[in-house]
């Protein structure tokens, strides 16, 4: 399966944006904003705060937003060395420009969009760059395919999206 990856018409406004896509299945766009100044509520003493939001296609984030965003906010939060901004917050939104997929192909496209706006942002020093893959297991015989596709989702025993932290040091 074919990847893309843009950084290049950024997004307005914002520090850092990227798109990230699993071809033809799933797309992400995402942005980062940050370190801006936090609410004085959502502020933390002796590190960034870090803030996600998902948004779907279309309507409003429901519960499995709720869930990516909960994920992702974890992910960034592992990546990003959170203690050289004290007092800021970074914000990150990640909107999906396809309909969501049973398997796990959006939460990676998304995830890989995140890290891709973060490193164009350039404002945020990491710990290192984080990869996601979809995997699953194909229900005729024992096969594990990293490459899993919306086609595929019929045919999964099980699957999951693995992310990977490659550091620099």
């Amino acid at each position: 399966r074919s990847i893309s990856i843009s950084s290049e018409e950024g997004l307005d406004g914002v520090d850092g944006s990227a798109r990230f896509s699993f071809h033809p299945s799933c797309s992400a766009l995402a942005s980062v904003s940050g370190p801006i100044t936090a609410r004085l509520a959502a502020e933390h003493p002796a590190r960034a705060t870090v803030e996600v939001h998902v948004r779907p296609l279309s309507s409003v984030p429901g519960t499995a937003e709720k869930s990516r965003g909960m994920a992702i906010r974890e992910i960034v939060e592992r990546s990003c060395l959170l203690a050289q901004h004290p007092r800021t917050l970074i914000q990150v939104v990640v909107q999906a420009l396809t309909n969501p997929t049973p398997g796990y192909a959006l939460l990676a496209a998304e995830i890989n969009a995140c890290t891709l706006a973060l490193i164009n942002a350039g404002s945020i020093a990491m710990r290192g760059v984080v990869c996601a893959v979809p995997v699953g297991r194909v229900k005729k015989g024992s096969v594990i395919s990293v490459e899993v596709d919306v086609a595929d989702d019929v045919v999964l025993e099980g699957g999951g999206c693995f992310a990977f932290l490659f550091g620099f040091a």
